[in-house]
């Protein structure tokens, strides 16, 4: 149910009309523990400038969600929904720089069997797992091909630093790539 709702809350910008964007990119810590990112963006301020040589350069605050699953074979799977914030800057040739920070949640369910002991039986527990808060912190890059090619699309590539908390007694300090597209409506 906290998933249902969060994920909701993640994709509430989409309710608003005005210039939006949709993310779609491979997700993972490794190329072994792999999974899928989709997201939507909206433009909540955007400022351009122009150099004397005629170049424009276009700075924007982002807002929006996202929903990442990834697979860790034979061990778990895991579930990200969160609402981010992104500062990017698109120079005059369309390359751009992307820093975003989302305060997300994770599920995670065991790809094993679980049993739990009742006192006098063992019970298998359906979607065994467990909730963590995972802060996390992006930095990337990419290109945007309407600046130079009129093509509506980006390419991109983010570096993820996340903090599970909890994990045991402790927090987890999580890395991700994320590399994809974005479709500009």
């Amino acid at each position: 149910m906290k998933l249902v709702f969060i994920g909701l809350l993640t994709f509430l910008p989409a309710l608003s009309w005005g210039q939006h964007q949709i993310r779609v990119a491979y997700f993972g810590e490794t190329i072994t523990h792999y999974g899928l990112k989709g997201a939507y963006d909206k433009v909540w301020k955007s400022h351009e400038s122009s150099k004397e040589s005629g170049a424009t350069i276009k700075k924007e605050i982002l807002w929006g969600g996202s929903l990442a699953v990834f697979r860790h074979p034979h061990q778990l799977v895991g579930v990200i929904a969160s609402p981010e914030i992104s500062l990017r800057r698109t120079g005059k040739r369309g390359g751009l720089i992307d820093v975003a920070f989302a305060p997300a949640y994770f599920r995670y369910f065991y790809e094993g069997k679980t049993y739990e002991y009742t006192g006098n039986e063992f019970r298998k527990i359906p979607l065994a797992g467990r909730s963590a808060f995972l802060p996390t912190l992006s930095v990337g890059g990419g290109r945007d091909l309407s600046v130079n090619k009129q093509i509506p699309f980006m390419w991109y590539y983010r570096v993820n630093v996340m903090r599970q908390y909890p994990y045991n007694s402790s927090s987890l300090m999580r890395f991700a790539l994320e590399a994809g597209v974005i479709k500009k409506f």
